[in-house]
């Protein structure tokens, strides 16, 4: 067949460019959100489920991140913790809230396009926000452990089946249901973004005793509390606020304050007293060690996780109260011939590691089923918990000098001041110094009394986490108890 007689009609012709024109470019996010300004800078605020951010606003498929680096023109970020985003992780898994602040995302204004729908007075405009497949993904400016977790979380419950565990799929429904709020920062300068990272990073961050008392998410904190509110010694002398912002709360309640013991002390010594001794060398072992203790006491009364908190809380309440009514220092507080002021100038447990070293004591009683309080009692009857008690010594080089009876350079440091008088100071808060004067009373009780002998035991140093199990290794404590 001859090529050259075909009479095909031709393809029309199309001006692809011109139809590129009238193509609507895809779409890459398009949200109805609020349309503010900070001075120049303009800023939308819109929302997202868990589930979004878990399938599309993340690091796999929309969100850029990049850690900060000196010698670049492009905006950073701080390095990501991966067990700080697990633990939020955590949290919005097993929460019937799973509440997180609001994230922030960058992108260049030129790359975004908005309708205004309304006003809505008050500089906020509605919105409808366009950003296209062409654009450049947002640049995360806050929120990227919160995105992470969010993806970590969603991937663990996206491919259930309708078959799953009833409450594993409740999170999945709550989880896709439950919005985080977007502010999307119209601009593009590396610089004032870097900038206003760390303004919004650098805020005062809540101090540890606070988030103890506000953070009911963990058992040690929940612990604490109710101790914290029982205990007649803490009541009303735990500091979690700024000593003005506590008296004038308690003003307002018709109370009285006074500032004793940080509520952060006071947590730990109720998780110490509970069981945990002090082999809570990370929060998380405190909290996984109270996990245990909770769900024993769970399982052996048929009772919640909270009513077994409280009923660990009541027996920590009972020891400590006795101690406060017996020990010396604490006894003439409690019966008021003492003020807190003056009971922290004078006794060497008005500090955080006086107390941790009386707690601790305790704590090796019960976990030798020795009566806490007949310790209380040789506590009381044996040691000197006066600060100003010192006694004459030598030094190494003999020459004369004082220190205190029992506690020198554990619980308390002398030295001899420009005017040649004895001062007397607390020689830290540190383990190995309150360790050390754990150590001290536990050996001191155990050889002064045949009853008490089991507190110096290698098993129970261990129990308290001063030594390790295995007795080929010396543990923490300043010298190897009996075995």
């Amino acid at each position: 067949m001859d090529d050259s007689t075909d009479q095909s009609p031709l393809a029309p012709y199309v001006d692809v460019t011109a139809l590129q024109k009238e193509i609507e470019p895809a779409i890459k996010i398009q949200k109805y959100g609020i349309l503010t300004r900070a001075g120049a800078m303009k800023k939308i605020v819109f929302t997202a489920t868990i589930k979004e951010v878990g399938e599309k606003f993340n690091f796999d498929r929309l969100l850029n991140r990049r850690d900060f680096d000196i010698e670049s023109t492009q905006a950073g970020n701080r390095d990501v913790s991966e067990p700080h985003w697990k633990k939020i992780q955590d949290f919005l898994l097993e929460s019937d809230r799973p509440f997180l602040g609001m994230l922030t995302v960058a992108m260049p204004p030129d790359q975004v396009e908005f309708d205004v729908i309304s006003n809505l007075g008050q500089g906020a405009d509605l919105v409808k926000m366009t950003i296209y497949e062409d654009a450049e993904n947002p640049v995360t400016e806050d929120g990227q452990h919160r995105i992470h977790a969010m993806l970590g979380a969603w991937s663990q419950v996206r491919d259930l089946k309708d078959d799953a565990e009833d409450h594993l799929l409740e999170t999945k429904k709550r989880l896709a249901e439950s919005s985080v709020t977007i502010e999307m920062l119209l601009e593009d300068d590396p610089d004032i973004l870097s900038t206003t990272f760390v303004r919004m990073a650098s805020t005062k961050a809540i101090s540890a005793s606070l988030i103890a008392v506000m953070d009911k998410t963990t058992i040690q904190n929940r612990l604490g509390s109710y101790v914290m509110s029982h205990s007649q010694l803490f009541k009303n002398r735990t500091t979690y606020l700024s000593q003005t912002a506590a008296k004038n709360l308690a003003a307002k309640k018709g109370q009285q304050f006074e500032a004793l013991y940080q509520a952060a002390a006071v947590r730990n010594a109720a998780a110490n007293l509970a069981g945990v001794g002090v082999r809570d060398r990370t929060p998380d072992q405190r909290e996984n060690i109270l996990k245990e203790l909770v769900i024993g006491r769970q399982r052996r009364d048929g009772i919640s996780e909270q009513a077994a908190v409280e009923s660990i809380g009541d027996e920590v309440v009972a020891i400590i109260d006795y101690a406060y009514q017996t020990l010396p220092g604490w006894k003439e507080l409690s019966q008021g011939h003492l003020n807190v002021s003056e009971f922290k100038d004078q006794y060497v447990h008005g500090a955080a590691s006086g107390l941790y070293t009386i707690v601790t004591a305790l704590t090796a009683a019960r976990s030798q089923d020795i009566p806490p309080n007949s310790v209380v009692d040789a506590m009381s009857e044996q040691i000197t918990w006066r600060k100003y008690a010192l006694k004459k010594a030598k030094d190494l080089d003999n020459n004369p000098v004082m220190i205190h009876e029992f506690f020198e350079n554990t619980l308390v440091l002398t030295t001899l001041g420009k005017d040649g008088e004895w001062k007397v100071g607390t020689a830290g808060a540190q383990r190995s110094t309150y360790e050390k004067a754990i150590d001290t009373v536990l050996r001191h009780m155990a050889s002064a009394d045949k009853k008490l002998a089991k507190l110096a035991l290698h098993d129970t140093y261990v129990k308290l986490g001063l030594q390790s199990a295995n007795p080929t290794r010396r543990g923490r404590g300043s010298k190897k108890p009996a075995k």
